[in-house]
């Protein structure tokens, strides 16, 4: 099928992944990404009485030695031991379409499974940008939880779908 590497993103790794999300989802997602890898990161390297666990693991998908894709997984401190989420599910946009996104998506939900966990939650929005994304995750079993109206700056809502992990 294809030749694709899988393994843990580095913080070296970031500025190829700030891009590839730049040009997979929006400036807006590419914005709360960085953000949200620069407190991963820090949190990684802190030491002593400030150092903090992000709850958070990303994984790329490297075709030789180019980044294709990025996948995450992250767990709320105050939620449910059983329960993880997705975080930052982006293909390059050339490359979508031909099964990266599914394998990417049955490599991580078989981490989640390893590590004990029962439900794996998705948060995705109700605008056009991310339309293609929730037909992806509806076709691969991923149902309606919750919905949150009125959400981003455009008003658009914040849709959350759950998928059992078994």
């Amino acid at each position: 099928m294809f030749a694709f590497d899988f393994n843990e993103m580095s913080a070296s790794d970031q500025v190829d992944v700030l891009g590839l999300i730049g040009r997979a989802m929006n400036l807006d997602e590419l914005e709360y990404a960085r953000q949200t890898f620069d407190f991963h990161f820090a949190c990684l390297s802190a030491k002593g009485k400030f150092a903090v666990e992000s709850n958070r693991i990303f994984y790329i998908a490297k075709h030789h030695t180019e980044i294709k894709g990025v996948i995450g997984l992250h767990q709320y401190r105050w939620g449910p031991s059983e329960n993880i989420w997705l975080s930052w599910f982006a293909v390059e946009p050339e490359w979508q379409g031909q099964g990266i996104g599914q394998w990417m998506l049955k490599k991580i939900q078989n981490l989640a499974v390893q590590q004990g966990y029962k439900k794996l939650f998705i948060e995705t929005y109700g605008h056009d940008t991310f339309s293609r994304a929730l037909k992806f995750y509806q076709k691969q079993g991923f149902l309606p939880a919750g919905q949150i109206e009125n959400y981003l700056t455009d008003g658009s809502d914040m849709l959350v779908l759950v998928k059992a992990l078994s």
